[in-house]
Order: C-alpha cells, then sequence, then structure tokens
C-alpha cells in the first residue's frame, strides 16, 4: 500500500516538473551550518566575481570604444593641421616671392637712376675740365712748368728738413746740458749725504764706547767691587731662589736663571720703582746679556764657553745684569734723558728711517751702490 502511495507521488511529482516529493519535503534534513556557511558565501564569491567579472567586460568595451573614437578624432585634426599647414605655407611663399619680386625691381630701378646720374656727372666734369684747361697746351711748355714745381717742392722740402736738424741739435744741447746740471747735483747730494751719514756713524760710535767705558768703569771700581763682595752670599742666594722657579736649575753642572724666573724677580722685588725701569726695561737688558752671549759663542772656544752657553744667566751673567739694572736707573734718575726704554727705541728707529731714505734718493742717482754682502748691523752701506 505504501509502495503505491510513493509510485503515485513520483509520478504527479514528474508530471508536474518538481525534483522532490512534498512528502519528503516535510522531513526535516540534518543540518551542517558550517558547510551551509562555506556554500553560501561560495556561492557569494561567485555571484561577486561574475559581477566584477562583467563590469570588467563592460569597462574594456567603454574604453575600447572611446580608443578608437579618440584616434578617429586625431587622425581627423591631423588631417586639418597638415592641410592648414600646407596652406600657409602656400600663402607664405607667395608673400616671400611677392616681396622678392617688388625688390627686384626696385633694384633694377635705383640702378638705373643711378646710371643716370653717373653718367650725368662724368659729362657735367668733362665739360668743366674742358673749360678751365681752355685751348689745348704745348707739350714742351707744360714740361718745362712740371720741372720748375719740381724744383722748387725739392727746395722746400730741403729746407724743411734742414729746420728739423736744427730744431733736433737744439732740443739734444739743451738735454744734455740738462743732464749734466742734474748729475752735477746728484752727486753733490751723495757727497753731503755721505759725508752726513759718516758723521753721524762716527758720532754714534763716539757715544757708544763713551757709555761703555763709563759702564766698565763703574763695573770695576772699588765701591761697586766691595758691594759685591760684602753681600756675595746674599745674592747668591738670591739668585738660586728664583732659579727654582721653573723647576729647571741646573745646566751643564751649573745653577742658572731663566727668563720667567728673571721678569719674576724683577716683579717681586722692584729694585726700582716701575716708572723708573719699568718691565720693557728688564726685557732690554736680558736681550743684551743674550746678544753678549751670542757674540762670545762666535769668539771663545768650546771648551771655555761654561759661562756663556745657553740661552739662561749663570751667577755671573746675574750680577752684571743687575749692575746694567742700576745703571740704567741711575740714568734716568740722575739728568740722563727722561725716556723708556720703547721710547728710545722709537727714537733710534726715526733716526735710522731718515739716515735710510737719505741713502735711498742717493742709491737712486746710481752714485752710491751696495755690494752684495756688504753693510753695518743697521742695514747701511759703509
Amino acid at each position: 500500500m505504501e509502495a503505491a502511495y510513493a509510485l503515485e507521488e513520483i509520478l504527479e511529482a514528474v508530471e508536474q516538473g518538481r525534483t522532490e516529493l512534498e512528502r519528503l519535503k516535510k522531513v526535516k534534513k540534518p543540518v551542517n551550518k558550517v558547510l551551509e556557511e562555506r556554500v553560501k558565501k561560495l556561492e557569494q564569491d561567485t555571484q561577486h566575481k561574475e559581477s566584477e567579472k562583467k563590469k570588467l567586460e563592460e569597462r574594456k568595451k567603454a574604453l575600447k570604444e572611446q580608443l578608437e573614437k579618440l584616434k578617429e578624432d586625431k587622425a581627423k585634426k591631423d588631417l586639418e593641421e597638415a592641410a592648414a599647414k600646407k596652406e600657409k605655407s602656400r600663402k607664405a611663399a607667395e608673400r616671400q616671392k611677392a616681396k622678392h619680386d617688388k625688390l627686384q625691381a626696385d633694384l633694377e630701378g635705383l640702378k638705373v637712376e643711378f646710371q643716370a646720374k653717373r653718367d650725368q656727372r662724368v659729362k657735367e666734369e668733362e665739360e668743366k675740365k674742358r673749360a678751365k684747361e681752355g685751348p689745348p697746351v704745348d707739350p714742351a711748355q707744360k714740361k718745362l712748368e712740371v720741372m720748375e714745381q719740381l724744383k722748387q717742392r725739392k727746395k722746400d722740402l730741403r729746407s724743411e728738413m734742414k729746420a728739423q736738424i736744427e730744431e733736433r741739435k737744439k732740443a739734444a744741447e739743451k738735454e744734455e746740458a740738462s743732464k749734466a746740471r742734474k748729475e752735477k747735483s746728484d752727486k753733490a747730494k751723495a757727497e753731503q749725504i755721505k759725508k752726513m751719514y759718516a758723521d753721524t756713524k762716527e758720532k754714534a760710535k763716539e757715544l757708544k764706547e763713551r757709555y761703555r767705558e763709563e759702564y766698565l768703569q763703574f763695573k770695576e771700581s772699588e765701591p761697586v767691587k766691595r758691594i759685591f763682595q760684602a753681600y756675595d752670599k746674599g745674592l747668591y742666594f738670591l739668585f738660586d731662589s728664583y732659579s727654582r722657579f721653573d723647576g729647571v736649575v741646573k745646566d751643564g753642572g751649573q745653577i742658572t736663571m731663566s727668563y720667567n724666573a728673571y721678569m719674576k724677580m724683577g716683579q717681586k722685588l722692584q729694585l726700582y720703582p716701575a716708572n723708573v725701569v719699568s718691565g720693557a726695561d728688564y726685557i732690554y737688558v736680558y736681550k743684551t746679556m743674550m746678544k753678549v752671549k751670542k757674540q762670545a759663542e762666535k769668539e771663545v772656544k768650546y771648551e771655555t764657553l761654561q759661562d756663556v752657553q745657553g740661552t739662561k744667566l749663570n751667577y755671573n751673567e746675574f750680577k752684571e745684569a743687575l749692575l746694567k739694572i742700576a745703571c740704567l736707573g741711575k740714568h734716568k734718575l740722575y739728568g740722563g734723558p727722561q725716556l723708556s726704554v720703547d721710547e728710545l727705541k722709537e727714537q733710534q728707529a726715526q733716526q735710522k728711517k731718515k739716515q735710510r731714505e737719505a741713502l735711498a734718493g742717493a742709491a737712486a742717482t746710481g752714485i752710491l751702490k751696495k755690494k752684495k754682502g756688504e753693510g753695518n748691523e743697521d742695514g747701511l752701506v759703509e
């Protein structure tokens, strides 16, 4: 009985085009939610891809149509531009040709006009020439006139040349006289400068020698010797104490005083007030001592140089420096020139500058000539 019902339902479903029996629809199928979600998502993705593909095809079709239209428009525009360019070239060529033809016509007209004026001017000049010349001249007479003209021209040239020679001769004589006067004046000036320089040098030498003698007499005097002998221990203690200022004491087996220690001693002791003997004066005395040491190194044999080697003061040089400082202060206090060492140097520099300028003026004349390697300590020609 059940089989008959089932067969009837199948036939009915086939007639109606259904794929499922009504009775079976009512039966619940087992549900797999994960599978169902995957199937649903897969269907959605498929539908989305189909939609995108369709849109892409439509976009490609639209772009292709648009590209085709752009190509057609460009081809049409190129044709129009080519035609316009060709027409423009044709018109420009026509204008150029017309301009060239007009220029040629103007040139031809100017040529004809110029030739006509030229022919007219030549004709007028020939007529004037014929009118001026008058009747024909005898060739022999014309030749004589030309010869006379040449003789007169030759005479004039000789007179001009003679005048130029006389003028040049006078100018040369005048220049020679001026040159002789200048040489005489330069020679006299050079002789005067030589004499002045010799007198100045001799006076400076005498003054320097006198100061040296006075200093040596003062140094060798009995009172000075007695003072040094009386205070020798105290002076040596002072020398030893200040020699230790910069840490280096011994030099070649003896105590020596450096420049820094010497200046420190001058600042501390103030042998004279600063307005009498300044720091510059101390430096001047130290440099003088170094100059003497350098000169001694050239003059004395090396095995006897214990008292002069190096750039520091030994005990004897220390006492000599004190003596020179004392002399300098005494010279400033008792009637000597009230000038500092810097001012004295400036005064000497000014004197030397004047002498150099005078000698430079003489050297420019060629009278004084300094040979290579010659000259005194001031750089002047002796």
